[in-house]
Order: structure tokens, then sequence, then C-alpha cells
């Protein structure tokens, strides 16, 4: 997919206003689309169907050539160690997704947690993988071209010229935002083995599994808009396991989306339940009871589409879950996160027969999040400037108090100040559509509550309150306007000269009134709604629009070891001034905890 946009004429892409009706209407609508065409044409069925060399009955090699392709790259160089990195949810505003990107591309960083603390040197990733959602809001044409390929081709220029055959390779997996289109533009990006800045581009297919050095493996699987995973998919993966891989072999599984906290967190989420078959199924390998030939090790769990950085560990450190949605989307809130997961993936047990069982775990715990608790909390106080910060949402407020008013205001004789306020209510209530329509406003507030969390009945409550403190500003700012401005036009003699202002400047008033009030309590709702009940994290998170804080992971494998860096980006804006700085600290870059390492106990 060649550019469409001419970098001389570039403008940086700004953060998505998630609230604009009209962004709304146009989501919602290419989310129903997407859903009802995904359900009759799986466009990754039709990819396995068209690879032009399925016909070998050979997955693994019609995708990607490994034996060739990948074995090669990584023997001939990586005899010691291979760099990965890992990025997700990149694509929305321009400065965050460059930050990261020129951080990614820089051949050498040398971090620390801070002043004074001791300092890792890091290198660029061997293979680049993108765990999802590389574009929002839809994932059109224009929209890959300026909120992702640019950031990334500009980063590109600053590493520098690299020889062709040493050229990163980079993988991907579509998350729901690049389904939205039915992952056209995903498959003309990412599958076509085309260049993206310093990064190469190889697989052929949504899901792909790299062979790495020291009997490690990246699985990064497909998993649509959160529905089953297809059976072209699974058999590629059981074909991979059968053919290629060994007892004991490491699988790294990159996925779109932190279930496990899904399902501690949402009242009804099966999508855990989905993945956890998968990895029961395919990596343990629960369907070899009898055979303990195919038992892999799942050490590390990789994810996005929370846009902050998390890390759920097991009880012996032997298994970490990270979410690293940090990529250059606008940021996730922490403060929501449970400090505790019940359910996690299982656990192979042999017994002394050589029968193996699947068995659960404790569960996991939260050690560590960017940002922390507190700030996330504090961040969080900032959506109370909702009606300023969100304001074309205060517009739409104010037009449907605009269309209330002036039905209401052609009931009524506005010369009869006796009677005013009588005929104001009689005309509410005798005009059905007037009644209705104060009504639909609280309704349509209502729907927008978050049912999903696990305290849904409280949360129903919460959403009645909400639409009826609309409703509320709605009337009651058009009762006050209408009927209590009396005076103020007769004092001021306004109108004097011209009867047909008044009404105009009472409907004005009113929807002025009603649009700041009405978007200042949807704000307040969403604050204390988050703090309290922990709804609402997503719309919430929207709300702050904030560009900072931005995550990514780099991977260091060897023969003894897994190593994790997880990097921090303070803040975009920082890191473009310093830009030309060597001290990555003074630019807000630095490790968000120390390496985690997991040992691993390979036999060769």
């Amino acid at each position: 997919m060649p550019p469409i946009t001419n970098s001389d004429d570039f403008k940086p892409a700004k953060m998505v206003r998630w609230f604009n009706p009209l962004l709304l209407l146009k989501a919602g609508v290419k989310l129903v689309v997407s859903n009802i065409f995904g359900n009759f044409a799986d466009r990754r069925e039709i990819m396995a169907a068209l690879d032009s060399k399925w016909s070998s009955r050979d997955p693994f090699d019609s995708t990607l050539d490994f034996r060739k392709t990948i074995e090669e790259y990584c023997a001939k160089r990586f005899e010691k160690e291979i760099w990965v990195d890992f990025i997700s949810d990149t694509g929305e505003g321009y400065d965050p997704t460059y930050a990261v990107a020129s951080t990614v591309a820089k051949q050498n960083l040398i971090l620390s947690t801070g002043q004074g603390q001791q300092q890792y040197e890091t290198k660029r990733g061997h293979i680049l993988i993108l765990g999802g959602d590389q574009v929002y809001p839809y994932p059109t044409r224009e929209e890959y071209d300026n909120r992702f390929r640019m950031p990334f081709e500009k980063a590109a220029v600053k590493a520098g010229k690299i020889d062709t055959a040493s050229c990163p390779h980079l993988y991907a997996i579509p998350g729901n935002h690049d389904w939205y289109d039915g992952l056209s533009n995903f498959l003309k990006l990412f599958c076509q083995q085309r260049s993206i800045g310093i990064w190469k581009t190889i697989q052929r297919r949504s899901y792909f599994a790299i062979p790495l050095p020291h009997n490690c493996w990246i699985w990064g699987i497909d998993i649509q808009l959160a529905s089953d995973i297809d059976k072209p998919q699974l058999d590629y993966f059981d074909s991979i396991a059968n053919k290629y891989m060994r007892k004991g072999d490491k699988v790294i599984l990159v996925t779109a989306e932190p279930s496990w906290v899904y399902n501690e967190v949402r009242y009804s989420n099966d999508s855990f339940d989905r993945l956890d078959f998968f990895v029961d199924r395919y990596i343990l390998r629960e369907k070899d009871k009898g055979d303990s030939s195919l038992d892999f090790d799942l050490p590390l769990v990789l994810t996005g589409d929370w846009h902050h950085y998390a890390r759920y560990e097991n009880k012996d450190g032997s298994r970490q879950y990270f979410t690293a949605g940090g990529g250059g989307a606008h940021l996730h809130l922490t403060n929501n996160l449970p400090e505790k997961i019940q359910k996690e993936f299982k656990y192979v047990e042999i017994n002394k027969t050589g029968e193996k069982s699947l068995q659960q775990s404790d569960g996991v715990s939260l050690k560590k999040t960017f940002p922390d608790k507190k700030t996330s909390q504090r961040l969080l106080l900032k959506v109370l400037g909702f009606a300023i910060s969100n304001l074309e949402l205060s517009v739409l407020f104010a037009l449907v108090s605009i269309l209330f008013n002036w039905l209401l205001i052609r009931e009524i004789n506005l010369n009869n100040q006796g009677d005013l306020q009588h005929s104001y209510w009689f005309a509410f209530f005798s005009n059905p559509v007037i009644f209705i329509l104060a009504v639909a406003f609280g309704l349509s507030i209502y729907l927008i509550t978050d049912t999903s969390t696990k305290s849904s009945v409280n949360a129903r409550i919460l959403g009645i309150v909400h639409g009826a403190c609309h409703c509320g500003a709605l009337v009651g700012w058009s009762f006050v306007c209408i009927t209590g401005s009396c005076a103020f036009f007769r004092l001021y003699d306004i109108c004097a000269h011209n009867s047909s202002c008044e009404p105009v400047i009472r409907v004005i008033s009113a929807s002025v009134l009603t649009g700041f009030t009405s978007a200042t309590v949807f704000g307040l709702y969403l604050v204390l709604t988050n703090l309290i009940w922990g709804m609402h994290v997503d719309e919430a998170s929207c709300a702050l629009r904030c560009a900072d804080y931005k995550n990514f992971l780099r991977i260091k494998i060897t023969k003894e070891e897994i190593v994790v860096y997880p990097i921090g980006i303070e803040s975009a804006e920082k890191c473009k001034e310093q830009e030309n700085s060597d001290d990555n600290l003074s630019k807000g870059i630095f490790l968000i905890e120390n390496p985690i390492v997991i040992r691993l106990q390979n036999k060769d």
C-alpha cells in the first residue's frame, strides 16, 4: 500500500476527539457493519484459502518461508542473544506516536529508572511486534498513512540508513480498530512484504509464529472482534507445534486485549475463556494428555488495548502478563486495575505414569503500573473540565436545548406575565412532542451507562440518576429563562424596539446554560462513577485525551533467560523538544521498573 500523503504537505495528526458526535455516529455504524460482515465473511479464512502456497499443505512455509527467511535471519546474527521490541496501540496523535517510534528506532538506548540508579544498555529490536490497533479511529488508508506510517517514516530518517539485509523485521496483529473495514487496509499495509521506515514486513496473514534462537517462539494470534479463533488459524498453530517445535520450547504469546483483566472487572466477558481454550489445547497441549513430548512453556503474555503499562506476575515469577498499550493512543487510566486476578492460564502437571493434566494456579498479582494509581486519579480529576475540553458534546446538548425551547416558546404567550409559569407547564405536558423530546434526552444519556462492570445493578441506578439530571438541566434552565427572565428583558429594555428579539434571546440563554451544565454533569458523572465504582474506564480516558505516559517493551532473549525492559516516555512534547539530547532522562525516557528476568531451562 503506497503512501497517499506527500511528506512535504504532511500535517501532523492531532489526538482524536472521541466525543465528537459525528465521529461517534460514524464509529458506531462501522462497528455494526464490521460485526455483521465479519460473521458472514471472515477475512482470516479467505486469507488462508487464497494463500498462493496453501497447496503445499504446510501453513508454516506458506505463510513466511520460515526455514529460509527467519531461521537464516536469526541464526547468522543472534547466536548469543536476540532483541525484540513490542509496541501496541499506535497511530492516534502524531506527536506521541512519533515519540515512541523515534525511541524504538534508535540503535542503542542507555536507560535507568531515575537519577543515580543503575544504567542498562538496550539494543534496537531485530524484530518489532505491533500488538493491535495500529490506527485510530478508523482503519482507512488515509488514517493509516497520516497517523501510523508517517510517524514511523519520520523516525526512520533520524535512525539513519540500514543495510537492506539487516533491516529489522516487523510483524503485526490486528486489534478491533484494524478490523472495522474487515481488515482490508491492514492486509495491504502489513501482509505484502513491504517496508515501513527501517522495518520490513514479512507476514502474509494476520497471525504469525516466529521461531527464535534458544528454543523460543513468538505466537501472534488474531482474535478478530473478540470472536472465536478461526479453524485455519488453529490448524496453522497446530501444524507448527507438531512439525517444528520440541518439548520445553518457550512460547511468547501476543494477543490484542488483556482478557485476564477483563474477566476480573467486567460482568459478562468471555474473551478470556476463548483465549484460555486456545492456550490449553495449542500451547499447553491438553489434547495430548497421553503424550508429554509436546509440553510448551508460556513465560510471557503480551497485549495492549488498554493504553497504559501494567504487569501482572504469578506466584513464583515464572509467568508474566504485560499490558503495554502506550504506542501513541490516548492514555487509559490505571486506578481501576485490580490488585489480584483470580483466574489465569493453567499449568501442566505430569504424574508418575507420564500422563499430564492442566492445573489452575493461585492467580496473578499486580506488580507495576505506569502511570501509578495516584497519578491516574489526579489525571482523572481533569475530566471535571469536560464542558470545555470536549466542546463538541456541549454544543450538541445546546442544540437539543434550542429545539426543545423553540417548540415550547411557540406554545406560550410571553406577554401574559401573570400566568406565564402555568402556561409553561401546560405547554410542556400537553404537547407530546415537547414531553417526549425531554424524556428521550434523558433516556439517551442513560443508554451510555457502563453496565459491563460487576456492579451492574448500581450502574443502572446511577444511569437513571444521571439521565434524570440531564433531563432536569434541560427543563430547569428552560423554565428559568422562559418564565423568570421577563423582568430582565423589561428592566434593560433589550427588546423594546424589536419584539421578535426576546424569544430568540430566551432560547439562546437556555441553550448555552443547558449545554454547559449538561456537559459538566457528564464529566462529574464520569469522575465519580470511575473513582467509586470503577465504571466508565474507556469513556473517562477518552474524555481526558492525554497524550503522555507512553510506553513499549524491549525484550532480550538469551540461552539462559528472557529479560524484559519496560520503557516509559513521560511526555511526548518533552521528548520532541529534547530530541537531539543524548540524555534520555532529560527527555523523559526511562525504565518504568527494573528489568524483569525470567530464567530459562534449556537442555541444549
